[in-house]
């Protein structure tokens, strides 16, 4: 069993089944791999604490995020993929995907961001 928190942003879409993806940065603990169950939560460590969802891990996939691409199961890089992908993953468009990357991970030309793709 993996858990994963989720923003508040985003737990209304992970638990309505509306975000059936997240991206982590790769660190010290392994992530999901496919057939693992997942346990999907909001406000972890907090008394306000909710199990989203439990599911299994549908693929696990690295990626690399770049201001104007992203490489992953396959290459996005025009607008329209852009947003699409962004969609997928709970954001607005890739202005905000890309806004929120920048921010939490101090994403840049320079500084790709690496880590992987959940699917569920």
């Amino acid at each position: 069993m993996v858990a994963y928190n989720f923003n508040p942003r985003f737990a209304d879409d992970v638990q309505n089944l509306i975000k059936r993806q997240t991206i982590r940065a790769n660190g010290k603990r392994r992530h999901a791999r496919p057939g693992d169950e997942l346990q999907l939560y909001t406000g972890q460590r907090r008394p306000e604490c909710r199990l989203l969802l439990r599911t299994t891990c549908a693929a696990s996939i690295p990626i690399v995020i770049y201001p104007n691409a992203i490489l992953a199961d396959q290459t996005y890089s025009t607008a329209q993929d852009l947003d699409m992908f962004a969609n997928l993953d709970g954001f607005t468009d890739w202005p905000d995907m890309l806004c929120f990357f920048e921010k939490s991970h101090e994403l840049s030309g320079a500084n790709p961001f690496n880590g992987t793709l959940i699917k569920w």
